[in-house]
């Protein structure tokens, strides 16, 4: 009887142990659960395709200043200046994007709203946010200005348009020069090929 009742106790405590060792908690907020990203890969340059996540309010401000030609910002360019745009101050600079809207930026440490402004529809505002980009000398941005190189590296023909893309080229060559550390220089006025190859030298850089 004794020899019995022993294997019962043994067999239920046996039993409590398995049901606690696969008992499940759930959190106490959904809101700390992130979601698993669509891929290990942290810029668009090196293949990440997931879709960036901002507010609806900053995404519609992002898209209304970047209407012109250029790539798109990248999803990790969008998530940055999101969070960025937080601070009513670069906010402001930002829906204004004048040239002191884009010193402030700079003053602000706003790397990624700057490279938002690569895409904006007026070209001296891209001349003056790569400037800005090169004296901030941050390497973050590095693969969108890649983007922006390779989508940038062909002739334009006519007289002042050309000038101002071969500044604009140039604007560019420095920026990703300082932010990568590895300058590449390209000729005076406009060098497609250079700043070609410049920005294929930098992509492998970022993308081994």
């Amino acid at each position: 009887m004794r020899l019995l009742l022993l294997v019962f106790v043994v067999a239920c405590q046996s039993q409590q142990s398995t049901a606690t060792s696969v008992t499940l908690t759930t959190p106490s907020s959904t809101t700390s659960i992130t979601p698993t990203p669509a891929t290990t890969v942290t810029s668009r340059l090196c293949g990440r395709t997931d879709a960036p996540r901002a507010p609806p309010d900053i995404a519609a401000l992002i898209a209304k200043q970047t209407v012109s030609g250029q790539p798109k910002p990248s999803v990790e360019v969008v998530e940055g200046a999101a969070t960025e745009l937080r601070d009513p101050n670069v906010r402001r600079a930002f829906e204004k994007l004048d040239t002191n809207a884009i010193e402030d930026l700079r003053k602000s440490g706003a790397k990624w709203t700057l490279a938002a402004a690569l895409a904006n529809d007026d070209v001296d505002v891209r001349i003056r946010a790569a400037r800005a980009l090169g004296q901030l000398r941050d390497p973050a941005p590095a693969s969108y200005l890649i983007e922006i190189a390779l989508a940038n590296a062909h002739f334009v023909p006519g007289s002042e348009e050309a000038t101002l893309h071969g500044i604009f080229m140039h604007a560019i060559a420095d920026a990703l020069g300082a932010c990568s550390g590895t300058k590449i220089a390209i000729k005076d006025g406009q060098d497609p090929e250079g700043l070609k190859a410049a920005a294929e030298a930098w992509k492998k850089k970022q993308c081994p």
